[in-house]
């Protein structure tokens, strides 16, 4: 059996159409905390857009539409949507289905805990993924 790392608040995230990386904010009414740190641990339930996906600085997909809106008003020559290199623009992630691929063996309150090799889909086509989880902080004494 492969051993399944955990994510929980403050874990860091990337988007496929970000321009930087992002945490994961996890409430603290969870009532699972993970052991060495504390954090509340995240769920298959935690996908809620601005609440626990925040901003990746920059979108740079042309499936969403101020993305599209930036190619397509461009002066003096539009870009080409999905030929041309887009303008990115301010993210807010649409991350409206829950994440993916959660740990086999571990639920919180019904819910399948995310893991290292979770997934989450954003509207505008981008994936998220944890690249850090929060159970490596360290915190100091």
């Amino acid at each position: 059996m492969m051993l399944e790392v955990l994510v929980a608040n403050l874990s860091i995230l990337k988007c496929s159409q970000g321009t930087i990386p992002s945490s994961l904010t996890i409430p603290p009414d969870n009532s699972v905390n993970l052991v060495t740190t504390g954090f509340p641990i995240a769920t298959a339930a935690h996908h809620l857009p601005l609440v626990n996906i925040l901003p990746f600085s920059m979108c740079k997909s042309w499936y969403n539409p101020t993305v599209l809106a930036a190619g397509l008003n461009l002066k003096p020559k539009p870009l080409i949507p999905f030929v041309d290199e887009p303008i990115p623009q301010p993210c807010i992630p649409m991350t409206f289905e829950k994440w993916e691929d959660g740990s086999k063996t571990t639920t919180v309150k019904g819910q399948s805990a995310v893991t290292m090799t979770s997934k989450c889909k954003c509207l505008w086509q981008g994936e998220i993924t944890p690249v850090i989880s929060s159970q490596f902080i360290v915190q100091a004494l």
